[in-house]
């Protein structure tokens, strides 16, 4: 085992004892609502202008923000593996990329919405751990688009 290896597994490991036990930071902090708000406040110049416009801007400010993320990333990691716990602070910074916590907490409740009868309850729960239109799904998709979520 190399230590670059035996590092990047204790950091996933952090990583993932932390999700565990702590869930998801609030949506403000976590990595995708700044995201979100990065992208947001990038693609605002271009809207109101002609589809090549947004389209050519889009392309920019999506390239932006995620080369900024990448950067920051890379020198995040460059920087805590150089402290003396690095691999453990490593995890802690790469635990908002995990959601363990958060996926079986929501199969656990739309499971019991499921087992009470509550459709519409598990619709609800479904729609917010997969992409796919859950208006009109039974019971046995439900299950299934939970099973193949978490």
């Amino acid at each position: 085992m190399t230590a670059r290896g035996g590092s990047r597994r204790t950091a996933l490991w952090t990583a993932l004892a932390a999700d565990l036990a702590v869930g998801d930071p609030p949506h403000r902090l976590h990595p995708v609502g700044l995201a979100g708000a990065a992208l947001g406040r990038s693609y605002a110049p271009f809207r109101r202008r002609s589809p090549a416009v947004q389209f050519l801007g889009g392309t920019l400010a999506l390239a932006g923000v995620a080369g900024a993320a990448g950067a920051g990333a890379h020198l995040a990691e460059r920087a805590l593996r150089r402290l003396p716990a690095g691999a453990a602070a490593l995890g802690v910074a790469l635990k908002p990329t995990l959601a363990l916590r958060q996926l079986l907490q929501e199969g656990w409740l739309i499971a019991r919405a499921l087992d009470a009868g509550d459709l519409d309850g598990a619709r609800g729960r479904v729609s917010t751990i997969v992409s796919r239109p859950t208006a009109d799904l039974g019971p046995p998709e439900i299950a299934a688009a939970t099973i193949e979520s978490v």
